[in-house]
């Protein structure tokens, strides 16, 4: 593959890393505002898993009341029952919601790798510009030499003529 091939190879290259990047910036924005999101259902999970503590705290002082409590105990079953799964079907969301956030670490370090590796091949890319530059130089240096040479190869022809006439012109 020659230099110029290379080059227009890192060009693309670069262009679909910047896509790329522009993706994974908005899928991270948005999981940002999930993570946002996620935050305040922990805390109202947090103070619901609080109450829930309360009231399993009332139904086992209900359950020492004695007989008055015997008569309750299936209510009190029935409330224990219900909040036990409320709070199974928290710990389920709570989990998922934790799942969640894992993704988004994961994704945030992703970005971080490409965004170094952006980094790189930005970097790879002013380098290329700087010998395309420097290559752009050197030619146009050449041109002009090669120009210059010509040039001097005429004169040097016409210096020839010169001397030739003039011999001619001595010996006559």
């Amino acid at each position: 593959m020659n230099y110029e091939e290379r080059i227009e190879d890192l060009i693309s290259e670069n262009e679909l890393l910047q896509l790329q990047l522009g993706d994974l910036e908005l899928i991270i924005q948005k999981k940002d505002e999930e993570i946002g999101f996620l935050s305040d259902s922990m805390e109202s999970a947090a103070s619901l898993r609080s109450r829930i503590d309360n009231n399993l705290i009332e139904i086992e002082q209900l359950r020492a009341n004695g007989e008055a409590a015997a008569q309750k105990t299936l209510g009190v079953e029935m409330i224990n029952e219900e909040l036990e799964m409320s709070l199974l079907k928290e710990i389920k969301e709570k989990q998922k919601q934790s799942d969640e956030l894992k993704g988004l670490h994961s994704v945030r370090t992703e970005l971080e790798i490409i965004t170094g590796e952006l980094d790189e091949t930005t970097s790879l890319y002013a380098e290329i510009h700087k010998v395309k530059s420097d290559l752009a130089a050197a030619t146009s240096r050449a041109n002009l030499l090669e120009n210059e040479n010509a040039e001097l190869k005429t004169a040097v022809q016409e210096l020839e003529l010169l001397l030739k006439e003039l011999r001619r012109q001595k010996l006559s």
